[in-house]
């Protein structure tokens, strides 16, 4: 039975106990009633409770205080809301926000729930994505940069949808999906009017400066790289690429793990004028296309702008160039004449180093020339026998390699353009040897004829050694 009453009040009434309100079965039964009024009537009509239940679903729910339970849907700002919150902004605020129960659950059986923000969705257009916004949205942290994301922008003659990057309100760079035939991903600088970079969306080709990137990347302008200067054994690393050594001692570069870093490459130089030897050495028992050296492999640089490029194929490291400059030695001899021991090959004692590009003269009791790189070498040995021989076999020359006789010349007949200068023989002997790291060449005369000795003449008679590294 429904009953109503009606009290008036000049304060506020409250009423608490246990009232007698009705009869079940000849039992009376009571709950409490909390009632209060206020006077005067408040200005505006509104509605004050500590909690909320809403719906026949959470008839029996006792929610604590600050709670609300509301079943089905609750909009705000329409009479017809389209999910569990349905927000309508009022007068010219168009904006809307739906959550949306999806038709799968996600983990623990909890309801997908998806989120429309902006005006568009309905009953039959809802939500697909957890989040989808109609419009732009933007995001400012605080300061003077703000971001603005573009989604399916089709009113945007540049972008179909991207990222807007602005500074104090004025628009800097976009990142985004291209308006062209292959929606390519480009950043573009809107201060220069102009696209920075380019990636083709169906090649995966990256343009620097252009937007048709005919290779992986392509670089329209200049590019830099990293140049490090040092001066002692250096372990190179990922943050290297050119690297230039300035030793005053010798020096070690070493190389990472080619197995790490497939495809990377290094370019090295010795920059430094003095003779100390730069060496390259690969990572434990990796190899790399140089010289064996102690057993293991490794590239040497040896006079100053020698220097090579080398590149990791995942195994080893390979030299894919080299400006390595020739090894050139030449010694002369313009001091007292040297006689040699009778039918007996002796060595030249010269006194002059007329140049020296890498160290490899080494003059004394028994001038020398130590090889230090491994490779081809012109050699070049000219004497002048005073006075003439009466028979060619008895004045000859020879080449010794660590101490054994490789070539021997005794045919004067022709020696020089133009015959041989005040009726003495001379012999010019030139060959090609292959020479390894560390063998030592030396030059020596041999006479059978007493009282023969080396001229000493003028320029172009003198005894001259000579060795020259040749090189592709």
């Amino acid at each position: 039975m429904k009953r109503s009453c009606r009290w008036g009040t000049f304060g506020f009434l409250v009423i608490t106990g246990f009232v007698t309100v009705g009869l079940i079965g000849g039992a009376a039964f009571a709950e409490t009633i909390e009632l209060v009024t206020y006077y005067p009537a408040p200005s505006q009509p509104d509605l004050h409770t500590r909690s909320l239940t809403v719906g026949t679903q959470y008839a029996n729910q006792s929610p604590d205080d600050g709670q609300a339970f509301i079943f089905d849907s609750l909009g705000i700002g329409t009479t017809n809301p389209l999910g569990p919150l349905h927000v309508v902004g009022f007068n010219d605020q168009l904006s809307s926000v739906i959550f949306e129960p999806g038709q799968d659950t996600g983990a623990a059986g909890v309801p997908d729930i998806r989120m429309g923000i902006g005006s568009g969705f309905t009953a039959g257009n809802p939500p697909t994505q957890r989040l989808e916004v109609k419009g732009n949205v933007y995001a400012n942290g605080g300061g003077t940069g703000t971001a603005l994301f573009m989604a399916n922008r089709s009113d945007n003659v540049n972008f179909f949808s991207g990222l807007q990057l602005l500074t104090a309100g004025a628009l800097k760079w976009t990142i985004g999906s291209r308006n062209n035939a292959t929606e390519d991903l480009q950043i573009y600088s809107d201060a220069d009017s102009a696209i920075r970079l380019s990636i083709q969306q169906g090649t995966g080709h990256v343009g620097i400066g252009t937007t048709a990137p005919a290779s992986t990347l392509q670089v329209e302008g200049s590019l830099g790289m990293a140049v490090a200067v040092v001066y002692e054994s250096v372990a190179l690393n990922k943050t290297h690429n050119i690297v230039l050594c300035n030793n005053g001692s010798p020096m070690t570069v070493n190389l990472p793990a080619a197995a790490q870093c497939a495809g990377r490459t290094y370019y090295i130089k010795k920059v430094s004028t003095t003779g100390p030897t730069v060496t390259i050495d690969p990572n434990g028992a990796e190899g790399i296309d140089g010289e064996f050296i102690s057993g293991q492999w490794v590239v040497r640089l040896f006079v100053q702008n020698d220097a090579v490029r080398i590149v990791s194929n995942g195994a080893n490291w390979d030299v894919i160039s080299d400006e390595l400059r020739p090894h050139r030695a030449q010694m002369q001899m313009r001091g007292t004449p040297q006689t040699p021991l009778p039918s007996k090959f002796t060595a030249i004692k010269f006194d002059t180093i007329t140049y020296d590009n890498a160290g490899i003269a080494v003059t004394g009791a028994a001038s020398k020339f130590l090889i230090r790189r491994t490779g081809e070498y012109l050699i070049t040995f000219h004497a002048r026998a005073s006075p003439t021989v009466p028979d060619q076999n008895q004045w000859a020359l020879g080449v010794f390699v660590n101490g054994t006789l490789i070539a021997i010349v005794s045919d004067y007949n022709s020696y020089l353009p133009g015959g041989d200068p005040g009726g003495c023989i001379a012999i010019v002997q030139r060959l090609f040897v292959t020479d390894s790291a560390a063998d030592v060449v030396e030059a020596k005369v041999f006479s059978s004829a007493a009282g023969v000795s080396t001229s000493p003449g003028g320029d172009g008679q003198w005894p001259v050694f000579s060795i020259a590294e040749i090189r592709p």
